[in-house]
């Protein structure tokens, strides 16, 4: 398995769910994929057309982010990941496409973070990373991002800015 193990820092609230997200994915897939098979979270390559013997593995991309559904301003967020394969061949790669999307869609709803396949399809996304279309799928992560001091008073969607009243009107604070 490949995933950062950088300290939590917790003045990144956003930037720790997602490292949190990347993880759990990481070792959810790890622990029920076969033996020696990889979970990597960076992006599929055109490098995979010529490899030959290629080390199994199924790739958990982050490629979007963006407001959750609730209608709770800016403490959702939706992380979109692509869930590819790689294998020897083409039939090896749909199998372990199949026992990800196992993995992935088995978790028992009410846990802190929700799992689910997305609505959309991946057809932009192999012509953006430069591939031929190849099966995969996505799924869209929901996470609540933890409550922050700096979020108090915060305007709907947006983060909480410091003004300093001036006669001119208001300023940033220098």
């Amino acid at each position: 398995m490949e995933y950062s193990s950088r300290p939590e820092r917790s003045d990144e609230p956003a930037g720790g769910v997602i490292r949190e997200v990347d993880t759990a994915l990481c070792r959810l897939l790890g622990s029920r994929l076969p033996q020696g098979v990889e979970v990597r979270l960076e992006p599929p390559t055109p490098t995979w057309i010529n490899e030959a013997n290629p080390l199994p593995a199924v790739h958990v991309f982050l490629y979007e982010l963006r407001a959750g559904r609730s209608h709770r301003p800016a403490r959702d967020l939706e992380l979109s990941y692509l869930v590819a394969a790689r294998a020897g061949s083409v039939a090896g790669e749909h199998e372990l496409l199949g026992e990800a999307l196992d993995a992935l869609t088995a978790q028992e709803s009410g846990q802190p973070v929700a799992v689910r396949l997305a609505e959309h399809g991946v057809g932009g996304l192999w012509s953006a990373l430069g591939m031929p279309a190849r099966a995969a799928f996505v799924i869209s992560v929901t996470a609540t991002l933890p409550a922050t001091p700096d979020a108090e008073g915060a305007a709907p969607g947006g983060t909480a800015v410091p003004l300093q009243s001036d006669p001119r009107g208001w300023r940033l604070p220098s």
